[in-house]
């Protein structure tokens, strides 16, 4: 796939904002515009596995091999920017087919077994595969009237598993559970509608296996009866969920995307570096001192780097770290210790100015504490660039200058 920045003269050239010194390299992947030059010329994306992603009309699509996904929201279809995940793997072996002998159906006291049909309406990447399942309770306002499909259980390394799955309703709204398989407390009620919508639900299972149920039970407050469109169940093991990956017939694995600019692409100065980066990222608190969320990573070894990163370290819910380390000596400067709570989708805008006297950093429009107790930048006219080593999720935008755009530039750059 060739991407192209448009430099015609009807075309909307990219424009800074405000005051702002132009950016000497720019990666505007929301909108498609690149300078100076275009994608493939100022990046080098590689994945070993096709992976999906949400086209501009809100169409599930496949990626090839090595080939970048530019990620829409489902909804509103907003461009979103270049998808960057690490590998995961649907642990569910059938994840389109719920008619397989790997799914299970069940019932209790009012309720009775769900009824399903293969390929009975059209799914989110726009195939007729998605299944029909009719839920029916019945009216037993107790925990042991239920109507149950679930997932035979997955061998789990221990630790936190997402489970998600795409649904719909055929007319009206229903109410129906989203279930971990091994627990009756861990579960979700999702309100469904006739619009496609991904459930998701994050449990840590007591035991090293999970599976995945849909449920309608007394006690949950869901509905009586559902008739729903069901389609593209994922089990895999991490604290926030990942795009979907198909099955059909054994576990898949989507491996981890990597994006790096190379050196040559780089503006470099051994005076002043700038750096501002947007999009939305998905992170848990794991407790790793500087090393939850990794932006941006310049390092030509541990003891030389400039780096932006998320940081939930004991107490901290999620804080923004800017530093620029050399021989060995890291100078840094920070946002407030909780200023992004974990999540999914959290939007963020950051930006980073480096001298050889002085750090700083901003998000958000607000600066930081200038740190200047610098003495030098390290020397990186040679060293690769990556960008979001350590990240899930969606990069707007990425841009950098050869210069020190100063505190009144990192503010404007995140406003």
């Amino acid at each position: 796939m060739k991407l192209v920045a448009d430099m015609s003269l009807c075309g909307r050239p990219w424009r800074p904002r405000r005051g702002i010194t132009p950016a000497a390299l720019v990666l505007d992947f929301a909108a498609g515009r690149y300078a100076p030059g275009a994608f493939p010329d100022l990046v080098s994306f590689t994945r070993a596995s096709t992976a999906t992603y949400i086209d501009s009309t809100g169409t599930m699509q496949t990626a090839a091999i090595d080939e970048p996904r530019f990620d829409h929201d489902p909804v509103t279809h907003e461009a979103l920017g270049l998808l960057v995940e690490e590998s995961r793997t649907n642990l569910i072996p059938h994840s389109e087919d719920f008619t397989d002998a790997s799914w299970g159906v069940g019932s209790s006291g009012t309720g009775a077994n769900p009824i399903l049909t293969s390929n009975a309406g059209v799914a989110p990447d726009g195939t007729t595969t998605a299944d029909q399942i009719i839920f029916d309770k019945g009216v037993g306002a107790a925990g042991d009237s239920y109507s149950v499909i679930g997932s035979n259980l997955a061998s789990t390394p221990g630790g936190a598993v997402e489970k998600s799955v795409w649904l719909s309703t055929i007319s009206g709204t229903a109410q129906v559970a989203l279930k971990s398989l091994t627990s009756t407390s861990e579960y979700m009620v999702c309100n469904v509608t006739t619009e496609w919508q991904r459930f998701t639900l994050n449990t840590v299972p007591a035991s090293g296996s999970d599976g995945l149920q849909l449920i309608l039970r007394g006690t949950y407050g869901t509905s009586d009866s559902a008739t729903l469109l069901v389609w593209g169940a994922q089990l895999e093991v991490g604290s926030t969920p990942s795009s979907y990956i198909p099955t059909n017939g054994s576990t898949v694995t989507r491996a981890a995307d990597s994006v790096t600019i190379p050196a040559a692409k780089l503006p470099y100065s051994a005076v002043a570096m700038s750096i501002a980066m947007e999009g939305r990222m998905s992170y848990a608190d794991n407790s790793l001192s500087f090393s939850t969320v990794v932006l941006s990573e310049w390092q030509k070894d541990t003891g030389n780097e400039l780096t932006a990163r998320i940081s939930t370290y004991g107490s901290a819910t999620g804080y923004l770290q800017v530093f620029n380390r050399v021989g060995g000596t890291a100078y840094a400067t920070a946002s407030s210790d909780n200023y992004f709570s974990p999540g999914v989708d959290i939007s963020f805008s950051i930006a980073g100015r480096f001298t050889a006297n002085a750090v700083n950093g901003a998000v958000d429009g607000a600066a930081f504490t200038e740190n200047t107790s610098a003495t030098a930048l390290p020397d990186l006219t040679s060293v690769d660039l990556k960008l979001a080593p350590t990240f899930m999720g969606t990069i707007k935008s990425f841009r950098m200058w050869a210069t020190d755009i100063g505190d009144t530039g990192i503010e404007e750059a995140t406003s």
